[in-house]
Order: structure tokens, then C-alpha cells, then sequence
């Protein structure tokens, strides 16, 4: 990954998180995909954080389904 790349996904993280209404959330979104159409790095940083954050939300509801298990 480059620095543009961890740059341009905190940018858009950024924008994500000020979205006030649904036309900048429209205007955001096609930033994005614009954005991934031309750079596949940032598409496949993106999807490895996805993923990562998908295995973390799954270990936690198997810890949390053994535990109760053990009541």
C-alpha cells in the first residue's frame, strides 16, 4: 500500500463522517467510486480493511456464543 493510498482512504473516511445529508452522501459515493475505478490498490487496501474488520465481528460472536454456551 502507498501513502496515497492510507491518504486517500482517511480523506474519504473524513468526508464519510461530516456527511450532514443525503445529496453530499450521494456526492461522496461517487467520489469513491470514481476514485477506485482508476486505482485498484485503493480498492484492494479498502476490501482487506473490509475483511479484517468482518473476522474481528465474527471471532467476537464465537466468543460471545461460547460463552453462552458455558451458562
Amino acid at each position: 500500500m502507498t501513502n496515497n493510498t492510507e491518504k486517500t482512504l482517511i480523506d474519504f473516511a473524513m468526508e464519510v463522517m461530516n456527511v450532514e445529508n443525503l445529496m453530499d452522501a450521494h456526492e461522496v459515493v461517487n467520489k469513491i467510486i470514481l476514485a477506485a475505478a482508476y486505482d485498484n490498490d485503493l480498492v484492494t487496501e479498502a476490501l482487506k480493511r473490509v475483511n479484517a474488520k468482518l473476522d474481528w465481528a465474527a471471532s467476537i460472536e464465537k466468543v460471545q456464543s461460547n460463552m453462552s454456551e458455558l451458562n
